[in-house]
């Protein structure tokens, strides 16, 4: 260690023997001969001097005298070497203390992001309603369990918990040190309280149907007890719901519950706490303001505080990040991203979307969608690296399957129908109903007889037309453009029509009235496939592609039954062979999360989001303030 030190050390004073050496090579010289020609006693009185003294080095009474022996040349080249060794000492000692110094987290500094939209219930039974009500009791309210940086559930308000063989009973341990921020405990009827008021219709939470069945009862202050009625894998992601304090709550009435103070003035147990709010002249709230909660019984963050402000629009939202009045923007559209302007100091996270977007064929309302050998050719003549690459701009992956990857049931190996133009040409040649009729033609078509106004019958040409639904999104309708030009690339004509959303969910979805469906999916923090491909879920209008298959119903009857892992992991690879093979759908792609944050921002780390809100999820680890510490 000495020798590394010294080595640190003796680097700049080498490269000032090197710096000097040219000069004193001239100086001592002139000096010998000034000392010769100027002052002939001098040697004669050196040898006197050094015949009383025997030791030639001065001791420190004598050299306390130095200055009165040099000459003025000598004393300035003795300043110069003292500067000159004082100055290499300090750079060896910064580059010593830099090098082994490194810098860390400190706590302060306050965040300041855009939300597009506007806080209505900041309430745990509320909050799934509305995105900025999410961002909001995220950070306020905490669960029995939560979502990780890396997308996994882990326990929260819950020290520890249990799981009964037959998957019916689950025991949560609450931890000792858990207080709401008013400083009283969090106890087990807290929990009970909350998913009394979820299961109860009366509060109209949009929680209950996933907590339908379900009993909930304290074992004792902070051991609680819930049991199901039937076995259900994905029940521990709907224990990621905020609690409520019954103390503050319980002598409100359910018909009044939507009304309460406390739906903007939260009172929660999560690591931020609410601390003020602004509003405008017409009474909107326009920012809210919340300070990290010190009596947080888990890890502190280090930003002291985060205040959000709202937006009608992405666009003002983007004004407002391009302005420097906000250091973060909650979500930035792909279709928007041009707009950013004289930010280079943003850093743009993309972690993925545990969601997928596809096309579903209604094989009820065409022929031609029920022959397997059609689906097929738009499977083979679909070009989705072209898609991502072309449309998302490289911000998205390529998928096969509902099933994604990370998730529980994701296996590489399912059938993929990969791009192959001569392929899908070659099935359609050897179907006897739509052909070139001549050359030079751009699409397939037939003759069909039809009655002129006369009564007589003729032939008409008909080109082979689908039609595809979609959102109207800037996004959405270039996917479809992109693939109505890669269909025509094998004949086949396609119409896009596009839809605001609610028009789409209320009338187009509900009643099934497309051919094909350009449609995104969100999974959810578990990937259970049942409510998008169960038959059960055809008449509730979330089975797009309306599949009734009795082995598929079975398969996920017995997934979501199983608290077994690699029994589950099994039956989702069996469905999507059988999903694969069928052909149902085809499955495009998974698209990215933008997320455009302030470099001076740091500790942001995620790999994969369902919810806007997670990207909170690591934010106890985000920090804006630094110090040095030793390595």
């Amino acid at each position: 260690m000495a020798k590394k030190i010294w080595g640190r050390i003796w680097v700049p004073f080498s490269w000032i023997a090197k710096l000097l050496s040219p000069l004193l090579k001239k100086i001592i010289p002139r000096l010998k001969r000034k000392r010769r020609n100027g002052q002939p006693g001098l040697e004669l009185d050196r040898k006197l001097v050094f015949k009383l003294q025997k030791s030639r080095i001065p001791s420190w009474k004598q050299f306390r005298h130095i200055f009165k022996v040099l000459s003025k040349n000598e004393k300035i080249i003795l300043a110069a070497c003292a500067v000159l060794v004082i100055a290499a000492a300090g750079v060896s000692a910064g580059k010593y203390y830099f090098s082994h110094r490194v810098l860390m987290p400190k706590q302060g500094g306050e965040y300041i992001e855009g939300l597009v939209g506007a806080p209505q219930f900041i309430n745990p039974l509320y909050a799934p309603s509305n995105d900025v009500d999410m961002d909001l009791t995220g950070l306020i309210y905490s669960g029995l369990l939560k979502i990780d940086a890396d997308g996994q559930i882990q326990p929260d308000l819950a020290e520890s918990y249990e799981i009964s063989e037959d998957g019916k009973v689950y025991i949560f341990y609450i931890k000792g040190d858990a207080r709401w921020h008013d400083g009283l405990e969090v106890t087990a009827n807290d929990v009970v309280y909350t998913f009394d008021c979820i299961l109860n219709p009366d509060y109209a939470s949009p929680l209950i149907v996933s907590l339908r069945g379900t009993y909930v009862e304290a074992i004792d202050d902070l051991t609680v007890k819930f049991t199901l009625e039937e076995p259900f894998a994905p029940f521990l992601s709907t224990l990621t719901v905020g609690i409520l304090p019954q103390h503050l709550w319980q002598d409100i009435p359910a018909s009044s519950f939507q009304l309460a103070e406390f739906n903007r003035k939260p009172i929660g147990s999560g690591y931020y706490k609410f601390k003020s709010f602004i509003k405008d002249k017409k009474g909107a709230i326009h920012a809210y303001n919340l300070e990290r909660n010190d009596r947080y019984y888990g890890q502190l963050p280090y930003i002291d505080n985060i205040t959000f402000k709202f937006y009608p629009t992405f666009e003002e939202g983007i004004a407002a990040l391009n302005n420097k009045n906000i250091q973060g923007l909650s979500y930035l559209p792909k279709d928007l991203k041009d707009q950013i302007r004289g930010r280079g100091d943003l850093a743009f996270y993309n972690p993925r979307l545990t969601q997928y977007t596809a096309l579903f064929f209604n094989q009820k309302k065409r022929a031609e969608l029920k022959n397997l050998n059609y689906r097929k050719v738009l499977a083979l003549a679909t070009n989705k690296e072209e898609l991502v690459n072309d449309v998302l701009g490289g911000e998205g992956s390529v998928v096969h399957a509902p099933i994604l990857e990370g998730l529980v049931g994701w296996h590489s190996d399912i059938a993929k129908y990969e791009y192959n133009l001569d392929e899908a040409n070659k099935i359609l040649d050897e179907e006897d109903d739509w052909k070139y009729l001549s050359d030079g033609d751009t699409f397939r078509a037939k003759m069909v007889k039809k009655e002129n106004e006369d009564g007589e019958e003729v032939e008409e040409r008909q080109d082979f037309t689908l039609n595809i639904s979609t959102i109207d999104t800037e996004e959405n309708v270039a996917v479809a453009e992109k693939l109505r030009d890669q269909w025509e690339r094998v004949g086949i004509k396609v119409e896009i029509f596009t839809y605001n959303r609610l028009d789409l969910q209320k009338n187009i979805i509900k009643n099934y009235d497309y051919e094909i469906l350009l449609y995104g999916e969100i999974l959810g923090h578990d990937p259970d496939p049942y409510p998008f491909w169960h038959s059960a879920q055809i008449a509730q209008g979330l089975n797009l592609a309306q599949l009734a298959d009795r082995d598929v119903d079975k398969l996920l009857e017995e997934a979501r039954s199983t608290t077994n892992g690699e029994e589950r992991q099994e039956k989702y690879v069996e469905f999507q062979n059988i999903l694969a093979e069928n052909l149902a759908a085809i499955f495009l792609y998974a698209p990215t999360y933008t997320y455009p944050v302030s470099e001076k921002v740091k500790g942001i780390e995620f790999a994969r989001i369902v919810l806007p809100v997670d990207r909170f999820s690591g934010l106890q680890n985000w920090y804006i303030k630094t110090k040095r510490a030793w390595k």
